[in-house]
């Protein structure tokens, strides 16, 4: 324990932590000094600054100046924030290098106004001091109404609709009623373990209920859906791991780690089998190999502190394909194999990147408005600009007009919203190409696109009936089976797993697709009448590193540098193309280095229909970075399919109403022009319930529907610790879930206890610290989902 250096021996605190990474345990280490004008008294502040350290390099530093009660944080390389306090020790204004400030304003001791330049978001509250509405910088309020235990009970949107919540006397969640729809109904068994599911009823279908049932330690042991099919879970006695899970298609065996209970293997009915390494807590490697034990696919990773130094791709043989990454010295990536990444100081955004230099080299440069927003990118190959963006703004940060030239035409859109922001209508060139219409839960119903007007019906789980001349058909889960054109009378058909999984498409007349799922619930190989045709290598559970032929050679190394969900260039047979893509990370062209050939160029519509592509198949990769599949024309994001013609996923949201949405088919709540869903959906980052302040966050690991343990980062309000925060657990649960991923029952149990003990774990809170949002996110990543 150190010597506080304003309280002296009054106050000691750990100077130094440690923190398990991919290579061993990590030190961090906040340097304090402080200069007192009366050492006895430690109000008496003349100065005071903290160094943060990370393995004994500083990595940022706060000072504090007690006369403009201002925090100033700044990074190594200059990238700086300042938060003002008040004499409440309360923020009062916020700013980021030379971005617009942030002002809080606050009234009896409640935030009542949010401003960042000419943006102001106000909140209004009850009697009981709950925020009750939430005016944007449009004018459009959402209110809130709650029962006397606090919880939300009503949330009225902007147009007057409203989604009603209902909760038992434990405060589990019963019922949510959509917009003008039927209500869906939970249940508890007596552990307040949920029992059953049960959405709205339908004609023809007999069963639409869910089921769930536990054995005395509760753990899930069986979930029934509602067409009979069935998954049964199996635990080790003595450790109480999953150890197998048996469903349609036969059993699961999952080899737990009997001391840190991560799973290190999962064998599939049909013999496959996905291997998974650790290396000091984090995945090290994931590898697949074919029941006849062939390798057909495996990602290794090295780390260094905190973050991958390099990775690899196995194929079949001696077919290896590695890749290296440095960061600058704020611990940002600034070089992904052959590109380099460039920031701005001190705003700390991406300002571009290069690829190669001269004639063949490539440059792309973003441009930023004054609240930190993209407006503007450019690619160029050595002096030819190949791709132009430029990006429109409203009050709410959304991108409301966008002027694109590729190929030597410029085309201008402009995107209309109606008041709880969906997308109305579309202008190209002056001339309006699409309009679209909603019904009460959101589903489209109606409009023009081109000069074809479209017309839709839905039943009460808003399951999509018919889109003009397509009919559709569902199994008991929600799933769409097939696709009718009634002018061709051609039916396309759709299977899939219990899990959920789209595993065959038939497409008239004589095509049958089957895809490969591995034991991490990933789609690995494609299958066309029953030759497989191309297979796949994963970084995580959604980024493809790499595609292998039939035979498992690695054909193409797709690198990630600037952009999350889409590829920045890949390596062909030794050859490099860059990969320029949009804001929404689609692929637009695909550029061969060497010679500058476009080997493909890409175009969609504002639901990602492709309108252009000059080379099908070329990339895995299309709408919004989602894996494309030309031949169905269907989108993979994670858990799910997305349908650019209809504009909606073909299977109900896994996590039901925790991904925020009341209609359960939406995509990104009908807003694909500013909004992508990579994951399509146990641990989730949750933001704020009703008692909580918005913006909040926490991570959460168990069952989202039954009982979990939530956590989170909480500032200190200690004057002693000026910006000092800890770990603590959360207890204000409900807030809608903002990321999810699987676990298996081990892993939340394992993962719940390594929570629990860094609860108490103090640490600089606030810009170039953390924060509740960035202790969520951060620990969201640390954790390996399984199947």
């Amino acid at each position: 324990m150190t010597e506080d250096a304003r309280f002296k021996g009054f106050s000691r605190f750990g100077e130094a932590v440690g923190y398990s990474s991919g290579k061993g345990t990590v030190g961090f280490q906040n340097a304090i000094n402080a200069v007192l004008a009366d050492d006895s008294d430690p109000l008496s502040i003349v100065s005071w600054s903290e160094d943060r350290l990370i393995e004994g390099l500083t990595v940022s530093t706060l000072v504090y100046d007690p006369t403009l009660k201002k925090y100033l944080i700044t990074s190594v390389m200059g990238k700086t924030n300042e938060v003002i306090v008040d004499s409440y020790d309360r923020p009062t204004s916020i700013k980021t290098g030379s971005l617009n400030t942030t002002s809080i304003n606050y009234t009896n001791e409640k935030v009542t106004s949010i401003t960042q330049g000419t943006r102001t978001t106000t909140l209004g509250y009850d009697t009981a001091d709950r925020i009750s509405t939430v005016t944007n910088p449009l004018s459009q309020t959402t209110g809130y109404l709650y029962d006397l235990a606090g919880r939300v009970t009503s949330v009225v949107l902007p147009d007057s609709r409203t989604i009603a919540y209902g909760y038992n006397s434990n405060g589990a969640l019963t019922s949510v009623t959509p917009p003008s729809r039927p209500m869906h109904i939970y249940a508890y068994n007596s552990s307040e373990l949920l029992s059953s599911y049960q959405p709205p009823t339908l004609s023809g279908v007999s069963v639409v209920n869910t089921t769930y049932t536990y054995n005395n330690d509760k753990q899930l042991t069986g979930v029934t859906r509602p067409d009979g099919s069935s998954i049964s879970f199996n635990y080790d006695s003595s450790t109480g791991f999953l150890t197998e899970f048996t469903t349609p298609d036969g059993t699961y065996i999952q080899v737990m780690d009997a001391s840190t209970g991560y799973p290190l293997q999962v064998i599939l009915p049909d013999g496959r089998s996905t291997y998974i390494t650790y290396a000091d807590g984090a995945v090290s490697q994931t590898q697949n190999y074919s029941s006849a034990g062939a390798n057909i696919g495996g990602y290794t990773t090295q780390y260094q502190v905190l973050k991958i130094s390099n990775d690899t791709v196995t194929g079949s043989g001696t077919s290896t394909s590695t890749i290296n990454y440095l960061y600058n010295n704020d611990h940002e990536l600034s070089k992904a194999g052959d590109v380099n990444i460039s920031y701005h100081v001190p705003n700390g955004y991406m300002t571009g990147t290069t690829m190669g230099s001269g004639a063949t080299g490539f440059t792309d440069t973003y441009t930023y408005n004054t609240y930190g927003e993209v407006t503007g990118y450019q690619a160029k190959r050595g002096t030819t600009v190949l791709y132009d963006l430029t990006l429109t703004r409203d009050a709410l940060g959304r991108v409301n007009g966008k002027t694109q030239t590729m190929n030597s035409l410029t085309d201008a859109f402009v995107y209309t919203f109606d008041t709880t922001g969906r997308l109305t209508q579309t202008d190209k060139n002056s001339a309006t190409v699409a309009t679209y219409s909603y019904d009460s839960n959101s589903n489209r119903n109606g409009g023009v696109i081109g000069s074809q007007a479209t017309t839709a019906t839905y039943d009460n789980q808003d399951r999509m009936l018919t889109f003009n001349t397509l009919s559709f058909t569902y199994n008991a889960n929600g799933e769409l089976t097939s696709k009718t054109n009634s002018t061709t009378s051609q039916t396309t058909t759709y299977t899939y797993d219990v899990f959920g999984n789209l595993r065959q498409v038939f497409i008239p007349p004589s095509t049958t697709i089957t895809y490969d799922i591995d034991g991490l619930n990933r789609r690995i190989a494609k299958k066309v009448n029953g030759t497989v045709q191309k297979r796949w290598v994963y970084m995580d559970q959604y980024r493809i590193a790499a595609e292998l032929n039939s035979s498992g050679a690695i054909t193409k190394r797709f690198i990630y540098g600037s952009k999350a969900n889409v590829p920045d260039y890949m390596i062909a047979s030794g050859v490099k193309y860059r990969i320029i893509s949009d804001n929404l990370g689609s692929p637009r062209l695909v550029v061969k280095q060497s010679d500058g050939t476009i080997m493909q160029r890409m175009n969609h519509d504002e639901y990602g229909r492709v309108t252009e592509d000059t080379n099908p198949g070329y990339l895995p990769f299309g709408f919004a970075g989602g894996v494309y599949d030309n031949q169905t024309s269907l989108v993979r994001f994670g858990a799910r399919d997305y349908d650019p013609e209809t504009g909606r996923w073909t299977s109900k949201d896994p996590i039901r109403f925790s991904g925020g949405d009341a209609n359960l088919y939406g995509y990104t709540f009908n807003d694909p022009i500013n909004f992508v869903d990579p994951k399509g959906t146990d641990v989730w980052i949750e933001g704020s319930s009703g008692p909580e302040p918005a913006g909040h966050q926490s991570i959460n690991v168990g069952d989202p529907n039954g009982k979990y343990e939530s956590y989170s980062f909480a500032y200190d309000f200690d004057w002693k610790r000026p910006l000092q925060g800890h770990v603590y657990p959360d207890v204000d649960l409900g807030g809608i879930k903002i990321k999810y991923k699987k676990l298996s029952p081990a892993q939340d149990k394992y993962w719940i206890k390594k929570l629990n003990s860094e609860v108490g774990t103090t640490g600089t809170y606030g810009p170039g610290g953390e924060t509740c949002r960035g202790y969520s996110q951060r620990k969201f990543n640390e954790i390996s989902g399984g199947k």
